[in-house]
């Protein structure tokens, strides 16, 4: 594997976390292999085996938070660059505002032809 800085988990940085655990279970060897090195002072960060199951089962479940999130951030810049500029996107401009209304709240998605209609349960917490 070639060297690579473990990326850090910042409060203010959406899923950085995500980020962090998803390196640090795949360089999982170099991890134990710093943590078992006494000289270099990291016992107190070795993990278990059953942590490292723990970790797996985060990195599972965050990265669906991480996907669900990046494309989130793609449709909302998507329907402002459209709303920005209307005239360089005229055909999927409705489409946009449809998705975004999905997004806040809407449930259905109302389409131009009556045959195709989507209609999305959304839970709220």
């Amino acid at each position: 594997m070639k060297p690579r800085i473990l990326p850090r988990d910042v409060v203010t940085r959406w899923n950085s976390t995500y980020y962090m655990l998803d390196f640090a279970f795949k360089y999982r060897a170099v991890v134990d292999a710093m943590t078992a090195d006494k000289s270099l002072k990291l016992r107190k960060f070795e993990l278990e085996d059953e942590e490292w199951l723990v970790v797996e089962d985060l990195v599972a479940i965050l990265q669906v938070t991480t996907r669900f999130y990046c494309s989130f951030a793609a449709l909302t810049l998507m329907h402002r660059n459209i709303k920005m500029r209307p005239s360089f996107f005229p055909r999927t401009r409705p489409a946009s505002r449809q998705l975004f209304l999905l997004w806040i709240g809407s449930q259905t998605l109302s389409t131009s032809r009556p045959e195709t209609h989507i209609t999305l349960q959304l839970s709220r917490p």
